[in-house]
Order: C-alpha cells, then structure tokens, then sequence
C-alpha cells in the first residue's frame, strides 16, 4: 500500500512503514574554480565481458557508445567552440585522458561525461584519474582541444 503526503510516500512492508525521501538534484560539485571549470562524471561501461570491450569489438555498437567519448552539453560544447568528433584532452589534478566529443543533450552544463573503463590505452581510461582522487565518481576538469 502507497499513501502519497506531499512530497514524502509512505510504503508498508509487511506491517512495518517505510519512508522514501526524494532527494533533490544538486549543481555539481563545489570543487570547480577558473583553473577546472568542469566537472568530470562517469558512467560505467556495460559493454564489456571477461574484460573485452565489445563496442571496439563491434563496429556497429561502437557506433552506438565508443567508449572513447567524452559527453559534452551543446552550451559547454558552443562555448569551447568544439564539434562532434574533435579531438580533446581532459585534465584533472590527478591526471590527464585524451577522447572524442559527443555532444549529447543529456548532459548537464558543466559536466564531462566518461566512460568508465581499464583500457588498454590508459590515455583513453579514466579510471586512473580517480585512483588518486578524494572523490568516487566526481573530478574538477579542464577541456583543451588537441591536434586535428
């Protein structure tokens, strides 16, 4: 049984109540200044089994999610003056990793999108980036164009 007070639901398990909180979505991480003005964030790769990566593998699902994309907004994507499939460097203070822009609308403002993987290439891999961070899945950025 559901009951609906205001924002707060109530769930009934087996006699006992339980409260689901909503949380609110919160811009990202404070740690951003003029020397990193992005926000790196990860998703984790599904496409990979006993360690192959399939979308590298397959040239059609590599079409669909190369695990070389770096996810950029249009705004951030405009205001870098980047295009889809140029070739950028992001930089941490823990590390750098080379990608491919995506410019997708499911990204937020500010935010970097990476494909978390153990790659082969660790230019393309930003796990190690967040082997020598504070943080679990959030890093401060910059974006810097590479050679064409």
């Amino acid at each position: 049984r559901r009951e609906q007070k205001g924002s707060r639901h109530v769930y009934e398990k087996k006699g006992a109540k339980q409260k689901f909180i909503p949380l609110k979505s919160q811009e990202p991480s404070p740690q951003v200044s003029k020397k990193y003005p992005f926000v790196l964030d990860v998703n984790y790769n599904l496409d990979y089994y006993r360690g192959l990566s399939l979308a590298k593998e397959i040239k059609g699902l590599r079409m669909l999610r190369d695990p070389r994309w770096l996810r950029l907004n249009p705004e951030d994507a405009r205001s870098l003056e980047l295009n889809d499939g140029d070739k950028i460097e992001v930089e941490s203070p823990s590390g750098k990793i080379q990608g491919v822009v995506k410019i997708t609308e499911s990204i937020r403002p500010g935010i970097v999108e990476a494909s978390f993987l153990w790659n082969e290439d660790s230019m393309f891999s930003a796990a190690h980036l967040f082997l020598s961070s504070a943080s679990p899945s959030l890093l401060p950025v910059k974006i810097r164009r590479r050679g064409k």
